[in-house]
Order: structure tokens, then C-alpha cells, then sequence
């Protein structure tokens, strides 16, 4: 005869069914797409995910559209809350270093919509501050299109909204110009005065002199803004601002090896000075020996494209040599993240930055491949561990393998290859971490102190399976591993198993380490997540964040 089962004992004792909510947190609670409840992130959670993650792929359950579509609404909801905040992480996370967002386009698309829709004390704060986030061409066009858009009137027969003149708007687009230092601008025009904005539109920095009429008694600021609108010769301009007298040189050239000569006579020129139609092999390979360090490594493809990367060529000597050398590779600051991206987009061989135009190819050279391998290894010697017993657990559930991450139309890898190159960036900046996969098992990972990227990025995920987030805890109380604190990559569509992973979280603290604390990186910018908000012991991060190992370390320790 059986025992008698008591079901209130068997409900206490044990944890509840990731399909329904926990008892008295319903209110705290959502269904993800895969049936299971998680938890909803409050509104800066939501917002650094949107500005750090992104939105490009989708998701496995969202499209591309759809999962956007969410996240401005999202922003919406968070300027709607709090509209200085929500100016300030964007702000944070697009002067930060290592600067947080791969892409500028979410903190952009932020910092215009808390302008346009927040209140007054955002709106001056926007406009104190807005120029140290915009300081490039680039970053001006795309902040005006993505401004014109939020706060601007729709025009009778046209789909483009009008530009706003008001007050405000003319502060905000006027400090772009008043703020920065006069040569320090000077310098980001000359490189590229003329940028696209998402929507297709030709800016410059000529478009918001006309608009806005930013007014200065700086004859030196004067001068730049004549020049920029053509009424300043470029001989008087260079007289007063040098850097004019660099671009103009460089402008003047008329063959490649008069491009060639200026080059070497001038080793600091930037590339971006030299004309268009002279940026062929043989400038690239004069410029492969002088650009900075970052400029190189993103003009990786560019190089190979045109023939001044080839197996065994001179040029590609150079730039190994150059990827090689630790020291550089320290002093340029390059962080390893920015590392790791360059040599996926570089070893994608096709990039599709502009979503109406073609895809460019390239073939990757092997040993450029190695070089990025080894500055990476190098850019960690500037990390300072915690030494802290680190439990790291990433979800290799099938949801993990849907949605490509993009880094300049590139294609960088899914998402369960990021979650391991987060992963492997802990195992190299700490020295006790073990790594576990998860999905409805506990696997072993591939990924350790001495993995390489080249490793992750033709690694395919061998799992796969269902999802249950609350595994890395029970097998953390099972196998009594004592971690200071567990890291879980994740994209939080968790269903499966008789626990919670916060039910799974308090039964560990209880049976091995009361004091542990847990970071959740949120691989998709969703909503959701399985850490408690009202834990102190959980932190709910972002993924693709170059600072996670700073962040990891600085909240365990």
C-alpha cells in the first residue's frame, strides 16, 4: 500500500511550474512567448536593453518589426516615467568607455525622443550635454532624422515630417556646433561634413547652420561656421583653423601618387581626408602604417576589397604586425568587445550596411584573422580581476540560435555565440570561473580561460533543447558549488521545469552560499527577465555591453 501523499507538503517542499506565475507575484509577472513566466523589467531595464541590444533580427518569436515596434513603445513608456533618466543612460551609453552600445542608433533615437516628448528639466539638461554624445557626422545626421521624426509636423502630400524651428530645437541643434572645441569639430566635419540619416536624407553640418543659425562671438567659431557655408576662402580658414589647411591639401590631390606621396609626407593625415576616388590600394597601403590603431581595424575589409590585403602581400605584414603588438594594442584603448566585433564582421566576408543597397564581399585573409585574435588576448592585460568564484551558465536552448546580431550589416553571430563570447570575456578577465550550457540539462561548455574567438565563431550549437532557467541553480545546490556569484546569459523565454529560477535561487542561498549574488544578461531586448526585481541580489544587465566584465565585477565584489 502507498504512503499517503500530502499535496500541501508536496507544494511547499517543492517549487512551482515555470508555467504558471509564483504565488503572490502574479502582479510582478508576464507570459513570455514559450508559455512560461518571468518576470517584467521596469523601465530603465527595458531602456539600456533597447539602446545596448538593439533590435535587428528579431527574435524567435518576434519579427524584426514587431520586436522595434515593441521597444519604442517601450521607450515611450520609460521618457513617459522618467524623462531625465531615460536622457541620461542614453547619454551614458554613448559616452561611456568602452562605450556601451555597439550601435549609436538606440541612445540616438533616445536622446531625441526625451527631448522632443520629455519636460522641461530633460529638455535643458539634453541640450547641456547632447554635443559630448554627438560628435560626429554620423551621429549628427542621425540624430536629426531620428528628431524629425519624433517631434516634427507631418507635411501635406509627403511622408517626411517637417524639421522643428522652435525654441528648443534650435538650443539643442545650435550647442552641436557652440559646444565642442573649434578645432576638435573642425576636424569631425572635414571628415565627413555630409552623412545619410536612416531615412535616406543627405546632412551636414552647412544644413544646420541654415536651419538654426547658431549665434557666437567667437571669431575662430565664426570663421569655421563661414567657411562651412562657403563664404571664408579655404586659405583664410587655414590661417585660422590648421586643420582646414590639411583637409583642403588633401582635397587638392588629383592622382593616386600624388594621394600616395601626401600620405607619407604626412603620416597622420586621416583617411578620411584623402578624396574618394583616390582611396585606392596603393593609399591603403601608405595608410596601413599610419592610421590609428581603431581606424585600421575597421577599415579591415575596405582593405581587402580593394587589394591592399592579399596573402603574403607587404601591406598585410604591416597590419599584422601592427594587430600583433600588445603594447599598441593597449594604448589605443581598444576594448576587447570592439575587438571581437571587428573580427567577426571581418571574418563574415559580406556586409550590408545600408538595407536598399547590395551587399559588399570580401575574402578574409587567415592571418588578419589571427592577428585580431591576438590583439584581443592582448586588450585584456589593462583588466583587473575580482577573484571572486565566478558560476557561469549560458542558455543554449533553441530560442538562442534564431536571431543574427549585426555589427555594420555584418552578421557577427547568433545569439547563443554572443552569450559565449560574453561567457569567454569572464573566463579571461577572471581566474575561477567554470562555464556551463543550459536547457532542459546541464551540459559542460566549450568555453574556457584559453578559447578562442575563432573557436566561438565556428562553433553550432549541440543542444538546443527546451528552456529551464532554473537549472544552473539547482545544479550549482546539487553539485555544492560555492560561487560568489552566477551569471546567466539568457534571452529569459524560459518554460520548462518545476522551478522558478528565483525559487531555485533562494533554495541555493539556503543550502550553500546565503550570500551569493546573481547577474541576469538579457540577450534580447524582450521585456522580460527571470531575476526578481525586488532581490538586491540580482542585477538585470544587457547583452552586447562591453562593460559586463567591469559590471560583474564591481557588483560581486
Amino acid at each position: 500500500m502507498s504512503p499517503i501523499r500530502d499535496p500541501i507538503a508536496a507544494a511547499v517542499t517543492g517549487g512551482t511550474p515555470q508555467t504558471r506565475p509564483l504565488p503572490g507575484r502574479a502582479a510582478d509577472m508576464v507570459a513570455n512567448p514559450a508559455g512560461g513566466y518571468v518576470f517584467s523589467k521596469n523601465h530603465r531595464e527595458n531602456l539600456a536593453d533597447f539602446i545596448i541590444t538593439g533590435t535587428a533580427g528579431g527574435t524567435y518569436y518576434v519579427n524584426e518589426r514587431e520586436h522595434t515596434l515593441g521597444n519604442l513603445a517601450r521607450v515611450n513608456d520609460a521618457v513617459a516615467a522618467d524623462p531625465l533618466g531615460a536622457a541620461v543612460l542614453a547619454h551614458e551609453c554613448l559616452t561611456g568607455f568602452p562605450q556601451r552600445a555597439p550601435r549609436p542608433h538606440g541612445g540616438l533615437y533616445v536622446l531625441a525622443y526625451a527631448h522632443a516628448k520629455g519636460g522641461h528639466e530633460a529638455r535643458l539638461w539634453i541640450e547641456d550635454h547632447a554635443w559630448e554624445a554627438i560628435r560626429t557626422s554620423f551621429h549628427r545626421s542621425m540624430f536629426w532624422g531620428y528628431y524629425r521624426q519624433v517631434a516634427g509636423k507631418p507635411r501635406a502630400g509627403d511622408n517626411e515630417p517637417t524639421m522643428p524651428s522652435g525654441r528648443a530645437a534650435r538650443r539643442l541643434f545650435s550647442s552641436l556646433l557652440l559646444r565642442p572645441d573649434v578645432d576638435d569639430l573642425a576636424f569631425s566635419i572635414a571628415k565627413g561634413n555630409s552623412r545619410k540619416t536612416s531615412a535616406g536624407e543627405d546632412v551636414s553640418a552647412h544644413d544646420i547652420l541654415r536651419k538654426f543659425h547658431p549665434f557666437t562671438a567667437d571669431p575662430r567659431r565664426n570663421t569655421l561656421f563661414a567657411w562651412i557655408g562657403g563664404k571664408v576662402p579655404d586659405v583664410v580658414a587655414a590661417e585660422v583653423i590648421p586643420v582646414i589647411g590639411q583637409f583642403t591639401a588633401a582635397q587638392g590631390l588629383v592622382t593616386s601618387k600624388e594621394a600616395v606621396a601626401f600620405i607619407a609626407a604626412n603620416p597622420r593625415t586621416p583617411w578620411e581626408f584623402i578624396p574618394s576616388e583616390l582611396r585606392d590600394a596603393a593609399a591603403w597601403r601608405e595608410l596601413a602604417g599610419t592610421t590609428g590603431m581603431t581606424a585600421l581595424v575597421r577599415n579591415l575589409a575596405l582593405m581587402t576589397r580593394n587589394g591592399a590585403i592579399t596573402p603574403m602581400a607587404p601591406t598585410t605584414a604591416k597590419v599584422v604586425d601592427r594587430l600583433s603588438d600588445g603594447e599598441a594594442v593597449r594604448r589605443s584603448r581598444l576594448h576587447p568587445a570592439d575587438l571581437w566585433l571587428a573580427q567577426q564582421a571581418y571574418a563574415a566576408g559580406v556586409s550590408q550596411p545600408h538595407p536598399g543597397k547590395p551587399p559588399v564581399t570580401w575574402q578574409p585573409v587567415n592571418t588578419v584573422l589571427g592577428a585580431l585574435d591576438r590583439a584581443w588576448e592582448a586588450a585584456f592585460g589593462s583588466v583587473t580581476p575580482t577573484g571572486k568564484r565566478l558560476l557561469v551558465a549560458v542558455d543554449c536552448s533553441g530560442s538562442m540560435g534564431s536571431a543574427m546580431h549585426l555589427a555594420s550589416g555584418a552578421p557577427i553571430g547568433n545569439v547563443y555565440q554572443v552569450a559565449l563570447v560574453m561567457a569567454m570575456m569572464l573566463a579571461r578577465a577572471e581566474p575561477n570561473v567554470h562555464v556551463i550550457e543550459v536547457d532542459t540539462s546541464v551540459h559542460p561548455s566549450l568555453v574556457n580561460a584559453r578559447t578562442s574567438i575563432a573557436e566561438i565563431g565556428s562553433h553550432r550549437n549541440p543542444h538546443g533543447g527546451g528552456t529551464d532557467m532554473a537549472l544552473p541553480f539547482l545544479w550549482a545546490t546539487r553539485e555544492k558549488v560555492c560561487a560568489d556569484g552566477i551569471v546567466v546569459f539568457t534571452d529569459n523565454e524560459t518554460w520548462a521545469g518545476g522551478w522558478h529560477a528565483s525559487e531555485a535561487l533562494e533554495a541555493y542561498r539556503r543550502a550553500v552560499n546565503p550570500a551569493c549574488k546573481v547577474v541576469v544578461v538579457s540577450m534580447t531586448a524582450n521585456g522580460r527577465s527571470i531575476g526578481d526585481p525586488r532581490d538586491e541580489g540580482v542585477l538585470n544587465v544587457a547583452g552586447l555591453d562591453a562593460t559586463i566584465p567591469a559590471l560583474v565585477a564591481g557588483f560581486i565584489r
